[in-house]
């Protein structure tokens, strides 16, 4: 190699499929007529004629894959043909030309074929048909091959990278066109790493999952008695990284991660998995309250979102369980001139109870609570279908932000709303500065609030909550050392993917899930 000879450190790296197929958009066929093309991936079908085959190959970057002709499927390419089944993987060679059939704009004409792994048609359980969900969640390890959830994990991909464009490089979106605006205003998050590992139950809910070591001899161990336990402090796995991010945001003003957390719930509800990966973020300096830490989350997800809105893996896998697109509907949930209604968790708990004295449809199997109870999951999302949208009502049913929930509902962090506290004495009704984000036909999908900032309310809040303050000094550090009016909110991924793709259960939309009683590979 000369001096000036172009090196690439990404040329061991063969071109995937989407680059091909975007390459050969961007030039035309005319540039690629003559050019040796060579691609990589699986079966994912083939068809056999007598004079041609074809076959469907994908590597997984891309929703349809690349149609692969076979001109010569009787001669010297017979023997290998013969191997070319569902789930195979091959690299092939040969032109890429302008398709005469419907569906696709090129397909490549194979001049080579070489199997790189074979795939036994008689075993293999992924063959190209239906499969219910129950068989692909005890499959979980080739489940991925499926075009539903390969299209699934491709979305979580874009939202990753959507909200971090968001977060850190902000861009405006709507509905296909773009707008970079990060030189008028950056969003200014960073991005961190919290621990998984942890001594906190945030959300105090007491289903946190506890860590132990595995003994090197477990029968010795054993036989050691309570006295080989380790003099470590009880650990868990983390259920929220707040705690952690609102340290880090006491230097760092503006902080997000995207990360696991682990509840150790047994609700079997399609809304709940034991493991799921939740988008956090907190803010210093936050002099608008809640409703400031609302209007970031509106304008996340609708950035995100909107670039998502025409996408083809969105926009198939709503079809697939629906039979329709996301269509105009989302459009205008997601519309950036329209904000999402807000309304108290009071006035949401009075057009409950008059919905349900009125008898009217939808019934409810649970009466709405009394003042001060938690609402269930059949109150939310009658609350987004039928209180959600704009706050003009020109448009009904649709995103909500529901605030001020009762301060016993509520982790103790949260600031008390000395303001909008409620009656007196006995009948007092204290409320937090807090919101939940109210989705249609899901319930909730985001939650956030304003943190507590005063150590002396804060501390009364640990008390009432029967929070250790010993065990949480830490935190009252930050609250004594330059503290700021602060606030921040958490996006279950899971359930945005839910949301945005029209999958009932969580379950499918996480490459492996672990809920309750059940946890594989």
């Amino acid at each position: 190699m000369t001096a000036n000879a172009p090196y690439s450190l990404l040329a061991a790296l063969p071109p995937t499929i989407k680059q091909v197929l975007s390459s050969y958009s961007k030039k035309g066929h005319h540039e690629h007529e003559h050019a040796i093309t060579t691609v990589h991936g699986w079966i994912k079908s083939v068809r056999r004629q007598k004079n041609v085959s074809f076959a469907v190959v994908n590597d997984g970057t891309t929703l349809k894959g690349l149609q692969a002709v076979f001109l010569q499927p009787e001669t010297e390419q017979a023997a290998i043909m013969k191997r070319l089944t569902t789930g195979t993987s091959v690299r092939l060679t040969g032109n890429l030309v302008k398709s005469l059939g419907k569906g696709q704009d090129c397909e490549l004409r194979v001049d080579m074929v070489e199997v790189l792994g074979d795939c036994e048609p008689e075993r293999y359980p992924i063959q190209k048909k239906d499969h219910s969900l129950e068989f692909l969640r005890e499959n979980a390890h080739l489940r991925a091959r499926t075009s539903h959830i390969a299209a699934m994990l491709r979305v979580r991909d874009k939202l990753v990278h959507a909200f971090g464009d968001w977060f850190e490089v902000r861009y405006v979106h709507y509905f296909g066109i773009q707008y970079f605006v990060a030189r008028m205003k950056n969003a200014g998050f960073l991005s961190a790493h919290a621990p998984v590992m942890t001594t906190n139950d945030c959300e105090g809910t007491g289903e946190a999952f506890r860590v132990m070591s595995v003994p090197a001899d477990p029968i010795s161990s054993l036989s050691a008695g309570p006295a080989s336990t380790l003099e470590t402090p009880v650990t868990f796995l983390t259920t929220s990284t707040q705690l952690h991010l609102e340290a880090l945001t006491s230097s760092l003003a503006r902080v997000y991660t995207i990360a696991p957390s682990f509840r150790a719930e047994r609700s079997q509800t399609n809304r709940h998995l034991n493991e799921f990966w939740m988008l956090e973020a907190e803010m210093s300096f936050l002099h608008t309250g809640v409703h400031g830490v609302c209007d970031v989350v509106e304008a996340s997800i609708k950035s995100v979102l909107g670039r998502l809105a025409e996408d083809e893996d969105v926009n198939f896998l709503h079809e697939g369980r629906h039979g329709i697109r996301p269509g105009s509907n989302l459009k205008a949930m997601l519309d950036i001139s329209t904000p999402w209604r807000r309304i108290s968790y009071s006035d949401a708990l009075k057009a409950l109870h008059v919905h349900h004295a009125s008898g009217a449809a939808p019934r409810f199997s649970l009466d709405p609570p009394a003042w001060g109870g938690p609402l269930r999951s059949e109150h939310e999302r009658w609350i987004a279908d039928s209180l959600g949208g704009d706050p003009e009502k020109t448009q009904i049913g649709g995103p909500i932000f529901v605030t001020d929930y009762p301060r016993m509902l509520k982790p103790f962090y949260m600031w008390v709303n000395d303001e909008l506290n409620e009656g007196e004495g006995k009948d007092a009704r204290s409320t937090v500065a807090c919101f939940d984000l109210l989705v249609p036909k899901l319930g909730e999908l985001t939650g956030g609030s304003v943190r507590e900032s005063r150590i002396e309310r804060l501390k009364e809040s640990m008390a009432l909550h029967g929070v250790d303050e010993a065990h949480h000094a830490w935190y009252l550090d930050l609250r004594r050392y330059g503290t700021t009016p602060h606030g921040g909110f958490g996006v279950g991924f899971e359930r945005l993917v839910s949301w945005i793709c029209g999958i009932e259960n969580v379950r499918e939309c996480v490459p492996f899930p672990r809920w309750a009683g059940k946890v594989l590979l």
